[in-house]
């Protein structure tokens, strides 16, 4: 399965101020982006991004190449997903993004096809997804201060709750979100949810995931590794570890 790296990876790039950027707002580009991580499958994931700070590339490498490409217009978000075979690109999918004058992503389709709506509390949080059945929600996300507490994806076993350390950043790219969120989000929701365009990023990093989806584990604890300026250079979720790599500007 993609682990806390799809994800809510990556899932601090992801949300807060915006400015006006080929029409489309986009948070205000923080001094460091992440620019590579790992994952228990994925040996390096490269993020690419644009000079106003927005991710063009989002690729993953060893064992297979995967490769999604983003590009930004007046109000919509393309992404095309390809893989190499026998040498040749393969586009395996597009996916549109409709975005408001918030900078907020409102629906998404697959191949033209109708595939997600998302909705927003009156903070500017994530809050709801939907998809062709309005009544019946995708993914489901509770707050306080800020933070998620917890996540319904309409599993049998009820929804997954989350610790926060309320006194350090959320860290984007740190595999967090995403492994809640397996089989929902796409590479392409990974890079514009830890870049912004799904409403404000959690305040917080995740210490503790309750009710986790995978690998048979009810409950995961999460570490951080930062380096001498504070970044995070290391995440562990017990089974697992992802470096994070920067590029900083002065």
């Amino acid at each position: 399965m993609k682990k806390i790296t799809l994800l809510f990876i990556g899932l601090c790039l992801l949300f807060s101020c915006s400015k006006d950027k080929s029409n489309v707002e986009i948070p205000e580009e923080k001094a460091c982006n992440v620019v590579s991580f790992s994952t228990a499958i994925f040996k390096k994931v490269e993020i690419v991004y644009d000079n106003m700070g927005r991710v063009t590339e989002y690729i993953k490498q060893d064992p297979t190449y995967l490769k999604t490409a983003l590009s930004y217009e007046k109000n919509s978000i393309k992404a095309i997903y390809s893989t190499i075979i026998e040498g040749k690109p393969q586009v395996h999918g597009t996916y549109g993004y409709e975005v408001d004058n918030q900078g907020r992503i409102t629906s998404s389709t697959l191949d033209g096809y109708s595939r997600y709506k998302y909705e927003y509390n009156a903070e500017g949080y994530l809050s709801r997804v939907t998809g062709n059945e309005v009544d019946i929600h995708k993914m489901k996300f509770d707050y306080a201060n800020g933070n998620i507490t917890a996540i319904d994806i309409n599993r049998i076993d009820g929804a997954t709750t989350i610790e926060n350390d309320n006194l350090k950043p959320y860290v984007p790219f740190s595999f967090a979100i995403t492994d809640v969120l397996e089989g929902i989000m796409h590479d392409a929701d990974i890079a514009l949810y830890e870049s912004g365009f799904f409403g404000k990023l959690p305040k917080n990093r995740f210490l503790k995931i309750k009710n986790y989806p995978g690998d048979g584990k009810k409950e995961v604890t999460i570490s951080y590794k930062e380096d001498l300026d504070g970044k995070v250079v290391l995440v562990n979720n017990g089974f697992y570890e992802s470096a994070l790599g920067y590029e900083c500007k002065d």
